[in-house]
């Protein structure tokens, strides 16, 4: 069965989070890949839902957001991003800010949460277990990749 194809902006966010993730001295990635799932599953029953993963990302707005006006600016988003790495995050940026005000709302968020959610439950049954969530974060830890 070939797997489906993650939509651009869910496998570049994941990528890079995957690469913080992978950078980790003395981790072993898959063990990395399973404590990130679990900031996702927040009440631990091996699957995260369409609710945990808005919540999830609706944290990440806050921790943004960081003078709370309910807009993440580019500034906001990198911030602290090093040098190397910036290109990549202006470039997440512009990818998210569809209406291109410069800006990322709530509702931005949201609606892009809901997108990524649902290229990840590749089962269609309204989670997303450590398989699917593997092979949205690491295509090759899973044995697949995505084209």
């Amino acid at each position: 069965m070939h797997p489906r194809r993650l939509a651009h902006p869910l496998a570049s966010a994941l990528a890079a989070l995957a690469f913080a993730v992978a950078t980790i001295p003395g981790i072993a990635l898959a063990d990395q890949i399973g404590d990130l799932f679990n900031e996702f599953d927040a009440n631990r029953d091996g699957g995260i839902t369409l609710a945990e993963f808005s919540q999830h990302r609706a944290e990440r707005f806050q921790k943004y957001d960081t003078d709370a006006d309910q807009k993440i600016s580019i500034e906001e988003f990198t911030a602290g991003v090093p040098a190397d790495k910036l290109d990549s995050r202006k470039q997440r940026f512009a990818e998210m800010d569809t209406n291109h005000d410069g800006l990322l709302t709530e509702a931005d968020m949201a609606d892009r949460a809901h997108g990524q959610f649902t290229g990840m439950d590749q089962s269609g049954d309204g989670k997303v277990d450590l398989p699917e969530f593997t092979q949205a974060v690491h295509p090759v830890q899973n044995g697949s990749t995505t084209q």
